[in-house]
């Protein structure tokens, strides 16, 4: 009797397991860049190289179809173009099954790229490509304003009231807040940002939220500004983001090199545990275009013996 107790636990331990590696899988979101005018670019100030690897060999590899399409490499409206994600959609094979597009902050400074966007929503509905969501980065620090803000979420709404606004934070604009909400003790941000009223007073456009961590050894760090981050904006889906790259502690990146293995590994514990708990909402992996990169092979081992 022992040996078939044994034998359904262990079955059950292996089913559970796979139940829980197709949730992760459905919510696993890879950033990627694609192919624009025949090369793939990354933004300089991340890495300056062409013909990078495109997506579909990350997502292929592990089974993933949701894609962030990252156009934010060249900050020009144009790439902004359905055709580019059609195109490497018929090149791969794949279907995408939930597209998640960046958009770059510089785009929407100028009112003219405003109707870009709205071509662009157009034109993929009348491709049947599904635009899950709009991302919009780096608006604790700045590059944009609420009112532009304010204008590009009224123009995708009133076209397609489903699409979802995604705001994106950083444990470092968390840790600020609490710097401002006197939680901790420890001087400001040394770039003397007040950021506090301002994404307390953006929440209103946002409908979710991707937080994003790097160095950071202890799963408890991860929990406990997950957890700030929803008291901060409460009542709105939050997601988590991880990265294949190193960053140094105050964001600054440092090119080309991979994340330390002991590191990657407590992002991704934490982050798979918040997901599959339903505590975070999705996965975001940052990003494809080191996934083939020699020097990422034990990363890209790591991540093949979970998802496949």
């Amino acid at each position: 009797m022992s040996l078939i107790l044994k034998l359904v636990f262990l079955f059950l331990n292996i089913f559970q397991s796979n139940l829980e590696k197709d949730y992760l899988r459905e919510h696993t979101i890879i950033w990627g860049n694609v192919a624009i005018d025949g090369s793939v670019k990354v933004h300089n100030d991340v890495v300056d190289r062409d013909n990078i690897e495109e997506p579909d060999s990350m997502m292929k590899d592990l089974n993933i179809y949701n894609l962030m399409y990252n156009n934010s490499a060249t900050d020009k409206i144009n790439n902004l173009n359905i055709s580019y994600i059609q195109d490497f959609q018929d090149r791969s094979g794949i279907k995408i099954n939930r597209l998640v597009i960046n958009v770059p902050r510089n785009y929407i400074k100028e009112s003219e790229n405003l109707e870009k966007i709205t071509k662009f929503m157009e034109d993929a509905e009348s491709s049947n490509i599904k635009i899950y969501g709009f991302l919009f980065d780096d608006f604790a620090d700045g590059f944009l304003t609420e009112n532009e803000l304010k204008k590009t979420v009224e123009i995708v709404k009133n076209k397609n009231s489903e699409i979802k606004i995604i705001g994106v934070y950083y444990f470092k604009d968390i840790l600020q807040c609490l710097y401002e909400m006197e939680k901790f003790s420890k001087e400001k941000d040394i770039n003397k940002r007040e950021i506090l009223n301002k994404i307390s007073s953006a929440d209103k456009y946002f409908d979710e939220y991707t937080l994003w961590f790097w160095n950071l050894n202890e799963e408890k760090q991860f929990d406990f500004f997950l957890n700030e981050a929803k008291k901060i904006l409460p009542g709105k889906p939050m997601s988590v983001g991880i990265y294949l790259n190193n960053y140094s502690p105050k964001g600054t990146s440092s090119v080309g090199m991979p994340l330390k293995g002991s590191i990657f590994n407590t992002l991704f514990v934490s982050a798979r545990k918040l997901v599959v708990s339903k505590q975070a909402k999705d996965l975001y992996i940052l990003s494809s275009y080191w996934y083939g990169d020699d020097r990422f092979s034990n990363l890209r081992e790591y991540l093949r013996a979970y998802y496949k």
